[in-house]
């Protein structure tokens, strides 16, 4: 089972990162972009969980939840990973302030006692709006790269940054266990826990 570890988003949350996909709408041949049913921020990713091991997740999960506090979301300025040369990854930021930061440690922690490799890099909360589609990221390709009808990639890094994303707040009060099921149309989630902060 391939999971994860995520907080859902309001429907506000979603429109707002749909704007910003439709600002952008001039890199559609160049860029998968991602379904709204399909955005989520993530917390942890697992990767591949015998199903034998989820009960220790979701143990590790409810000692995380129980000291953490609800969270105020909001969404902050677009960007681009990495953040320099080729671009794969658009992405919206998303602020908590330190009690997401927080909740995020804690989690990572709490798996981390379970036997699951911690992250080394220091947690950036972020929505993945989009993903470059092979051989469109590559710098000073020319519009060409797009083929007919839209850009290529050349242009997007300067693009994603100068779009304004539409400044929305949200609550959250829970975090959610996700399998993520890849699909020919693209991965499929399905909630498979849901842990309140501070329960």
């Amino acid at each position: 089972m391939r999971l994860f570890v995520a907080i859902e988003l309001s429907p506000e949350v979603r429109r707002a990162v749909q704007k910003v996909q439709r600002a952008l709408g001039a890199f559609d041949r160049a860029v998968r972009w991602t379904g709204a049913e399909q955005m989520h921020l993530t917390l942890k990713f697992l990767g591949e969980v015998g199903e034998g091991d989820v009960p220790r997740v979701t143990a590790a999960l409810e000692r995380a939840t129980a000291g953490s506090e609800r969270l105020r979301l909001t969404t902050a300025p677009a960007g681009c990973f990495p953040p320099r040369g080729r671009v794969r990854i658009v992405w919206v930021g998303l602020e908590g302030g330190a009690a997401l930061l927080a909740g995020q440690a804690a989690v990572e922690a709490a798996l981390a006692d379970e036997g699951f490799a911690k992250e080394e890099r220091p947690y950036a909360p972020h929505l993945t709006i989009g993903r470059v589609r092979e051989g469109q990221g590559r710098e000073g390709r020319g519009r060409a790269a797009g083929g007919r009808g839209g850009e290529g990639a050349d242009g997007l890094r300067e693009r994603v940054q100068a779009t304004a994303v539409p400044a929305v707040e949200q609550a959250a009060g829970a975090f959610v266990l996700m399998q993520s099921e890849l699909q020919p149309g693209g991965a499929q989630h399905t909630r498979l826990a849901t842990f309140a902060l501070g329960a």
